[in-house]
């Protein structure tokens, strides 16, 4: 019983905690993001363009955390849904 009171407890406490507004950004940082967004799909935009696809590289994250790795049997485009 006591169990079941304290799960309802912290559930509702959760609940509760994930319902709140979030945080909101001024308006300068809001034209900070804008415009370091906007300036690197431009780059990217620009090495795409004058690099080829190649240039895509220079872009992939290449940290450890990040990875891909391609399945074991390769799929043909009739075996895509």
């Amino acid at each position: 019983m006591i169990r079941n009171a304290l799960s309802f407890i912290l559930i509702a406490v959760l609940f509760l905690s994930a319902c709140q507004k979030a945080d909101t950004f001024t308006e300068d940082e809001k034209e900070i993001i804008r415009s370091s967004v906007k300036q690197t799909l431009d780059d990217y935009y620009d090495a795409i363009r004058t690099g080829g696809m190649m240039a895509e590289f220079g872009y992939l994250d290449n940290s450890p955390e990040f990875f891909g790795y391609l399945p074991d049997i390769l799929l043909g485009f009739h075996m895509i849904p």
